[in-house]
């Protein structure tokens, strides 16, 4: 049978199971309609080639979630997205549809959902790989028989008849997906839940002990798996999202064990008894390291910051802050990944040549050097050091620097916008902004003092944020407003405002990127292992 036969033939089989099933171009992965996702599949089949690809949509009567796992970008994703279906009681020999994708190495898994979900896809969680969960109706996967670049999508195993309906706590271990109603009584544990979108960091601390290798075999498993999920949880991490990682990974091994010896229940509320008393305690104490953060981040972001190089100087303190403020301790572990992530800066290079002036000048502290996969270790400087008194203007001392304003950028770390990133509108304005939002009616000139840039820089941020519009649509999305000689702050959609100057996900793909860095590293160090100690 050809492939066009053969998506045919998949197509009536597919449809008579209650699946959307759409039209895709021959040869393609592209819809052949416009609207696919609100017209109706029959009326989109009437005109469509003989020889067209068929695609499947999300949700639909059977509430359809597909696992688009991309091996290709993540080694591992697809062993990783079977581990946690084992988990579920889930055989990966026949319990689950499994789609060998045209790429040879792509696979694919067909599910249901309990509950109708917001959205329409989410990416996979950093622990679980690259790819994407589906399951709106303005996402699809081109299903099996369909045919691109002379290679077929095949049905592996399983039978479409017979999909394993999954709960949202269930697909929360795959991504950070949420209900469409506001209120569900299956989200399990929702305090610490990351804004929608955002995917939590994984500490460094936390990632080592759940791929084994920081475990001291002198301290009791379950203590270090403890200290694991209390570093999650400052990363802002859920207990579903918690729950994956451990699902996924080894750990120290005693909740592998209880999943082992005692069934899959008792694992699983030993980590959710770990996980309430974790997160009451985090709620209640405020540890040295969290409050020194504080403080640290609260005098950063009242000094301006004048210098060529003030601006990443500035985000990359503030990305040290924030990582201390996580990891609650006096002394943490930051990679330049992380700090490029959170500064919200294009280039590791630029972070790593910020850090050294931060050390040069005394801001930050080195502990110890990066070994290996183990990223370097900090201190950020006492707060009486920063906080010190200029003898002659008594104003607190500012960083020392060497080239006059102005400076081309400066921000904050707390999830920048990607609207304020580099080739966008810059984090001089994410800055105005934020001045304006805190305290309204500011002059240029007050704002140029607070930030330490030039007041003509200052100047031109306002005035591309109070005239700035979408090229494509023509709609207006001004983030400031002028009233008298002060300026207000207004709140846009920042997606659309990103959209609008062309930086839309940026973020997103940095985290995919460097992800996918971390994932290739990790590979060549398991293959320098022994074969006796790499993790099954």
């Amino acid at each position: 049978m050809t492939g066009s036969l053969a998506a045919r033939a998949w197509a009536d089989e597919l449809t008579a199971l209650d699946f959307d099933v759409i039209p895709v171009r021959p040869g393609s992965k592209l819809p052949l309609c416009k609207g696919f996702g609100t017209r109706p599949p029959a009326e989109q089949w009437l005109d469509a080639p003989t020889d067209a690809n068929i695609g499947l949509r999300g949700g639909g009567a059977l509430l359809s979630v597909f696992i688009d796992c991309d091996e290709k970008n993540s080694l591992g994703t697809i062993a990783t997205v079977q581990r946690i279906l084992a988990g579920l009681g889930l055989d990966p020999d026949g319990d689950y549809p499994f789609v060998r994708t045209a790429s040879g190495i792509g696979r694919q898994v067909y599910i249901r959902a309990t509950q109708p979900l917001a959205g329409q896809s989410k990416l996979l969680r950093p622990g679980v790989g690259a790819g994407e969960l589906r399951y709106g109706q303005s996402a699809y996967v081109v299903g099996p028989g369909s045919v691109v670049d002379d290679h077929t999508y095949e049905l592996l195993a399983g039978d479409p008849r017979q999909l394993p309906k999954l709960t949202l706590a269930d697909l929360r271990l795959f991504a950070d997906v949420g209900a469409a109603q506001a209120a569900n009584a299956e989200q399990v544990l929702e305090a610490q839940t990351p804004a929608p979108g955002k995917t939590p960091h994984i500490p460094d601390k936390a990632w080592c002990i759940l791929r084994g290798y920081s475990a001291d075999e002198r301290q009791d498993a379950s203590a270090v798996e403890q200290s694991a999920i209390a570093s999650l949880i400052g990363a802002g991490h859920d207990y579903a999202s918690v729950l994956a990682l451990f699902v996924a990974y080894p750990g120290a091994g005693h909740f592998q064990r209880l999943r082992r010896e005692r069934g899959e229940g008792h694992a699983r509320g030993w980590l959710e008894r770990s996980f309430k008393n974790a997160l009451a305690w985090s709620e209640t104490h405020t540890s040295p390291g969290r409050a020194a953060a504080q403080a640290a981040l609260a005098w950063a972001e009242a000094q301006p910051w004048p210098g060529r190089t003030g601006s990443s100087d500035r985000a990359v303190f503030l990305a040290h802050c924030h990582i201390a403020w996580r990891a609650g301790a006096l002394e943490y572990a930051a990679s330049e990944r992380t700090l490029a992530e959170l500064a919200g800066i294009a280039g590791r290079q630029t972070g790593r040549a910020a850090t050294a002036r931060l050390l040069a000048n005394g801001l930050l502290l080195l502990v110890k050097a990066s070994v290996g996969q183990l990223a370097a270790v900090y201190k950020l400087a006492n707060l009486s050091i920063l906080a010190g008194k200029d003898a002659k203007t008594g104003q607190l001392r500012t960083l020392p620097t060497s080239s006059p304003p102005p400076c081309v950028e400066v921000g904050k770390v707390r999830n920048c916008p990607d609207a304020f990133r580099y080739a966008g509108l810059g984090k001089a304005a994410y800055e105005v902004w934020e001045q304006l939002q805190a305290t309204p009616g500011l002059e240029a000139a007050e704002l140029a003092r607070r930030t330490g840039r030039n007041k003509s820089t200052i100047s031109r941020a306002l005035q591309r944020m109070a005239d700035l519009f979408d090229p494509y649509t023509g709609e207006c999305l001004p983030l400031v407003k002028q009233e008298g000689k002060g300026w207000l702050a207004l709140d846009p959609d920042l997606d659309d405002v990103a959209r609008a100057v062309g930086t839309y996900g940026a973020g997103e793909r940095q985290n995919v990127q460097h992800q996918a860095e971390r994932w290739a590293y990790q590979y060549t160090l398991d293959r320098k292992r022994p074969a006796s100690e790499v993790d099954t």
